[in-house]
């Protein structure tokens, strides 16, 4: 399997490049949409905890483990996906990240301050499925990032911010 490397763009861990496996199902959030994210979320990251469902390469648990966050938590279906965030954790020494190899959507056990959602696009029923997973599993407290290949619009959550960029919907939303 090929690899690649992104770098964290800010906080602890600044320009710090994370190994990460490339393939046709992975889409890795790019360097402008992770900025456009942290920009919106930076004042709430010190002390939280964050879970990254589908985290492929662990790039938004590593960026906001570097913004202060306390917890990271990624979940991935892929077992080499999760070997290698937690390899790339030991590596910087990012030791409050957790990883777990699980196929999703599963319930979700724990309290999050802010829930990273980046879905395979291929799945248009997992839109939904995730959406739903949202509202049993999250207050109104949790920050949800959702990326989309198109807007969301859900009369169950409270949008706060989004933007298109390039071609990802971003969305920050919490559940009303």
């Amino acid at each position: 399997m090929e690899k690649s490397q992104l770098k964290i763009n800010g906080g602890r861990y600044h320009n710090r490049k994370i190994t990460c496996y490339v393939s046709d199902e992975m889409r890795p959030t790019g360097v402008r949409v992770r900025t456009v994210l942290f920009d919106w979320i930076r004042d709430i990251l010190p002390g939280a905890h964050c879970l990254d469902l589908f985290s492929g390469s662990g790039i938004l648990a590593f960026t906001a483990l570097s913004w202060g966050a306390s917890s990271a938590h990624c979940i991935d279906l892929d077992a080499s996906n999760c070997q290698m965030i937690a390899s790339e954790a030991k590596r910087i020494g990012a030791e409050h990240l957790k990883t777990e190899c699980l196929k999703l959507p599963a319930p979700i056990m724990g309290d999050y301050d802010v829930c990273f959602i980046d879905p395979p696009f291929s799945d248009e029923g997992l839109c939904l499925e995730l959406l739903n997973l949202c509202c049993s599993s999250f207050s109104n407290k949790t920050f949800i990032y959702f990326e989309w290949k198109s807007v969301i619009t859900d009369n169950r959550f409270q949008v706060i911010k989004h933007k298109k960029v390039s071609n990802v919907y971003m969305h920050l939303l919490r559940v009303i």
